[in-house]
């Protein structure tokens, strides 16, 4: 027979077997393109979720690394302060770009120049052309010729207000005066056309420097920030740095630095479920992958086994059930990552419709989760689900030529459970039984007695394997629980036979039901499974969908749990804003008694807890403010029965504060050790930090005030650097050490 099979008759063979049944064929094919759709759709999840944090970043700083702003009680930069920090800096490979930013609205007029829709928090960028090319080289805006009454936006601002190129916008100067421009062009959001600032703008627009210092009432030659960023670009696009060297010329400003924080946070915060979703994904796809080639060895099995008794060598049987399968596994392959691709999109799309709502509110915030799928990731699915189809394959033809000839030919099932290794495969299914019960009855007994609970809770710091331990644990004992109910189907059966025949199902329905089952348990465990997993990663799913994106309370970029605030610069701009408001139908109610905070900065001695300056922002919880919600309380006192009892005390005992979260959990280099509730601390008040040019500045600061105060509370924040390092403080104490410039909010 080895003279007569050539390999050219073998891949025959095979194809025969195929062609001859296309039914069956197709089938398998269809299995085996949802396990590689599956797997597929795995990286296209993984990938968008890594990739949008760099791709945002890109977008709205590109070479921008930080923003110069004039000292403190200097409104502008002169031409002579540029040049000056230029020359300090210029050891350190920074590059500059002087400009014109303030804060404005644009809206669109009609044909008798009446506004007919506004877009307010639009960040405004006058620059010198000639200049942001050599700042920004590769953008091929700075070669356009820009008049006096041209602008340009970015989509952020033309689509929400219907603008295309050639339109007429009314932008309002200063001194509340609207002036028309022409939109010249409308370009994407990359690098300083997307650049949002330290407002979180909407969107941005960019025009001449002269136009810009005439609406934001800057004098001739004055600059409102410089744009900074390292001379090598590449290095700009790869991660955000901190300013080489603190200088007294400028306040620093490195909201990229934050930013690519906040994206960090996004991923420590959300990794975890991407991830579980993917990983589950590519499960329930590897496990119909091996149902399907070993439902493909059972129902080969009888011609199989014809040519083994026809004197076929069981090598030469197996080549062919190897070539048949890897003609299988080549096009389910092929056509699942065709549609995994899109399926992988589709979900995301779907996701980013569902809550649509909130990506709007929140656009100058979030950091949407984009559809994207690199080429590598193509190519490394392929292989992978190539290789995973092989492997099977393998293992699939390795046992397909230990099955029994004569049996295989009776057509009998499971012509592979007979031989010498009957009594191994008894014993380990005693073995896995008892070691599945064993770990199911640990996780009852870790989630009854609270123990998985108070892990999962307590706060640790960045050490998670505990909780990664409970989570282990149950996804073993979920695992586990449904291995034993498969085990124990023919028990199952005999308990359920009473309540069966009561409602009209006879004896030999119940044997038919729960024979096949009963006598195929591991197809029945691994198919069982396949379903769980899909059903699990679709509750997952929701329930993150619904606590992380659905509940305003939990975003990471809230206020004090508000979704929004306004800043003040003084009580005339207050009370501006608070007028402005009314004037909104959709605002008035809200403006009526809004929650007011006015948080200042001081910096306080190191004592035997802080170890270095420690600053702090304090400010007062106003009754509006507990009105509307405080924050929740990580911990608190037990002398108070609630959260409200906690914030109540705050405004009745001049000693009393509640401290930002963070000091109860996190240790660093400038705590001797965690804050608990119930510390009473002695803090020395330093005096304010002399401004430059003046005669204190650059002396050791000094002890101008103390107090004592008594920790009752944490609140958990999730604040920006308005209330960073918060203490909520009564108003006897926030009066006392009044002495930093304000920046309120309401």
């Amino acid at each position: 027979m080895r003279s007569m099979l050539t390999p050219s008759l073998v891949w025959r063979m095979a194809w025969r077997n195929l062609w001859t049944q296309p039914r069956h064929t197709l089938l398998t094919v269809l299995g085996g393109c949802i396990g590689a759709a599956l797997i597929m759709a795995a990286v296209v999840f993984f990938q968008s979720f890594d990739e949008s944090g760099n791709r945002w970043l890109k977008q709205h700083y590109g070479p921008i690394d930080w923003e110069l702003k004039p000292p403190a009680g200097t409104p502008h930069f002169t031409q002579e302060e540029v040049q000056a920090i230029a020359e300090r800096i210029q050891p350190y490979n920074v590059q500059l770009l002087p400009a014109a930013i303030f804060e404005t609205s644009v809206s669109k007029v009609d044909g008798q120049l009446q506004p007919v829709q506004t877009g307010l928090r639009y960040l405004a960028i006058g620059v010198d052309f000639a200049q942001a090319a050599e700042f920004d080289p590769d953008h091929p805006l700075w070669e356009l010729s820009l008049s006096a009454d041209q602008v340009i936006l970015s989509e952020a601002i033309a689509k929400p207000l219907g603008l295309v190129e050639g339109d007429t916008v009314a932008i309002p100067d200063k001194r509340g005066n609207s002036q028309l421009f022409q939109v010249k062009k409308i370009v994407k959001e990359e690098g300083i056309t997307g650049y949002r600032g330290l407002f979180a703008a909407e969107g941005t627009l960019i025009m001449g420097i002269r136009q810009a210092r005439n609406l934001s009432a800057a004098p001739d030659g004055a600059f409102t920030s410089i744009l900074a960023g390292r001379e090598d670009y590449t290095l700009a696009e790869q991660s955000a740095v901190r300013f080489p060297t603190p200088l007294p010329l400028f306040d620093l400003h490195e909201q990229k630095v934050a930013d690519e924080n906040q994206v960090n946070k996004m991923k420590q915060r959300h990794g975890a479920i991407f991830i579980i979703c993917s990983l589950t994904a590519i499960l329930a796809g590897a496990l119909l992958m091996i149902q399907i080639l070993q439902m493909l060895v059972y129902s080969r099995k009888e011609s199989l086994a014809l040519l083994r008794a026809l004197g076929f060598q069981n090598r030469q049987v197996r080549a062919i059930f190897f070539i048949e399968t890897t003609l299988i596994n080549l096009l389910s392959t092929g056509v699942g990552i065709v549609l995994g691709i899109p399926l992988g999109f589709g979900v995301i799309r779907l996701f980013e419709w569902f809550n649509q709502d909130l990506l709007y509110a929140y656009g100058a915030n979030s950091i949407p989760i984009m559809p994207y799928v690199s080429l590598g990731g193509i190519a490394l699915s392929c292989a992978a689900v190539l290789g995973l189809l092989t492997v099977i394959s393998f293992v699939a033809c390795y046992r397909m030529g230990k099955m029994n000839i004569v049996l295989a030919l009776r057509g009998d099932q499971d012509p592979e459970k007979t031989g010498g290794g009957q009594w191994i495969r008894k014993g380990l299914r005693i073995v896995l039984t008892v070691c599945a019960a064993i770990i199911v009855f640990s996780h009852f007994i870790q989630f009854f007695s609270g123990k998985s609970l108070e892990i999962m809770t307590t706060n640790t710091g960045f050490v998670p394997h505990r909780s990664l331990s409970v989570l282990a644990l149950w996804f073993g004992a979920s695992v586990s629980m449904l291995y034993l109910v498969v085990q124990g189907l023919p028990y199952i059966q005999k308990g359920l036979k009473p309540l069966l025949s009561r409602i009209g199902i006879g004896d030999a329905a119940q044997l038919l039901a729960f024979r096949y089952p009963a006598g195929n348990y591991r197809r029945t465990f691994i198919v069982t499974l396949l379903f769980s997993c899909c059903f699990m990663i679709l509750v997952l799913i929701l329930i993150v969908t619904q606590h992380n994106y659905r509940d305003i309370s939990q975003k990471s970029y809230s206020i004090l749990g508000y979704p929004a605030y306004i800043k003040y610069y003084s009580e005339q701009e207050k009370q501006q804003i608070l007028a402005g408001l009314q004037q909104d139908p959709e605002l008035a109610e809200a403006a009526q008694n809004p929650p007011v905070m006015e948080p200042y900065m001081l910096g306080f001695e190191p004592n035997d807890v802080f170890l270095d300056l420690q600053q702090l922002n304090l400010t007062v919880p106003s009754e509006a403010f507990l009105a509307h919600g405080a924050p929740k309380l990580s911990q608190r006192s037990p002398a108070f029965a609630s959260d409200e009892e906690a914030w109540a005390a705050v405004l009745n005992n001049p000693q009393a504060v509640i401290l930002d979260h963070k000091y109860s959990y996190e240790m660093s280099t400038a705590l001797s050790r965690k804050l608990n509730v119930g510390d009473h601390l002695t803090l020395n008040v330093y005096n304010k930090p002399a401004e430059p040019n003046t005669p204190d500045f650059g002396k050791p600061r000094k002890v101008v005030d103390t107090i004592d105060i008594d920790i009752i509370g944490f609140a958990d924040t999730s604040t920006g650097m308005e209330f960073y390092n918060v203490m909520f403080v009564h108003p006897q104490i926030y009066d006392q050490l009044k002495g930093m410039d304000i920046v309120g909010s309401i």
